[in-house]
């Protein structure tokens, strides 16, 4: 590194928030508290993005910089978050989803906001690629991918909403691209290669990964589609104190299932793989489904104590 390691401590940082738990916990509060619309736009990305990621790394099967160069030397720092393979940069595709939609929402209020949104984007591409876990074509498809997914997953949820029938073939439509990305990702052939008898990537590794973006996207459709059918909470005219007992009562049941739902699996499921399916479904099905069905049950509540 020749940039010092006060740089480099920087630009680990701005990585690792690409994928911290805190992108999503606002997100969620957005969602919760502010803005149905535009916070379910952010948490779905960030699903849709790491499902799609996923299936291209796995599909494509490239080594890590390092292994193809021996010169490259990626940064301690960085290198418990750059396992398995390379192409895309997942880091990069979870920052240009979260952060784009963010940019997008926050364009017509404040381009200053929106501006630095985006300026966060490009920070964490250009840290993967100097902190060595990415090649700059690993890091550009990523952007693309990102672009990509922002400019259509409005389209698409605007085209659903124009008849009352399309969230049922919405959600048929994503149960079987879910069940096939499930069978691709087990049946498929994956390289098994060796350097001084350590297996570089193992394949069983790189499953878990799509099978928690599976669990991700599954768990997100099912509790879009269950929440606009039967629950329909919303964001318009609510006050303050509402907010803060919204974003009480989602983050302590959000923390919940987080704190909860992996051990108890772990006792249930042995595989680990199918087990991270099951607890990622969970991890999303709750801020979607499950917290906003008890806003609605808080809400009349209220409703009957005041009568």
């Amino acid at each position: 590194m020749m940039l010092g390691s006060g740089t480099e401590r920087f630009f680990a940082g701005v990585s690792a928030l690409a994928v911290s738990p805190a992108v999503v916990v606002i997100a969620c509060l957005y969602y919760w508290c502010f803005n149905k619309r535009g916070g379910f736009f952010i948490i779905a990305s960030s699903a849709v993005g790491a499902g799609f990621n996923q299936l291209v790394k796995n599909t494509a099967c490239v080594y890590r910089p390092w292994i193809r160069d021996a010169r490259v030397v990626c940064s301690p720092l960085a290198l418990s978050g750059a396992t398995g393979y390379s192409f895309p940069s997942g880091h990069t595709v979870m920052a240009g989803t979260s952060g784009g939609f963010a940019a997008a929402l926050a364009w017509r209020k404040s381009k200053a906001v929106a501006a630095a949104f985006m300026l966060y984007v490009l920070l964490v591409a250009f840290s993967r690629n100097f902190l060595c876990c990415h090649t700059p074509q690993d890091v550009l498809v990523a952007l693309i991918e990102a672009t990509v997914i922002v400019l259509i997953l409005p389209k698409f949820l605007d085209w659903i909403d124009k008849r009352s029938a399309r969230d049922i073939y919405a959600l048929l439509l994503s149960v079987i691209l879910t069940a096939a990305h499930l069978a691709y990702t087990i049946l498929k052939p994956y390289p098994i290669d060796y350097v001084d008898g350590v297996l570089l990537v193992n394949p069983y590794e790189m499953q878990t990964d799509s099978f928690k973006a599976i669990g991700s996207f599954l768990g997100l459709v099912v509790g879009w589609f269950i929440e606009r059918r039967c629950i329909k909470f919303t964001t318009d005219s609510i006050c303050n104190k509402q907010r803060i007992v919204r974003a009480v009562i989602g983050l302590v049941v959000a923390g919940v299932v987080m704190l909860g739902v992996n051990p108890l699996f772990k006792r249930i499921i042995s595989d680990v793989n199918w087990c991270g399916l099951v607890r990622y479904f969970m991890l999303f099905i709750t801020p979607t489904m499950i917290v906003p069905a008890l806003f609605c049950m808080e809400r009349k509540l209220l409703q009957r104590a005041t009568l």
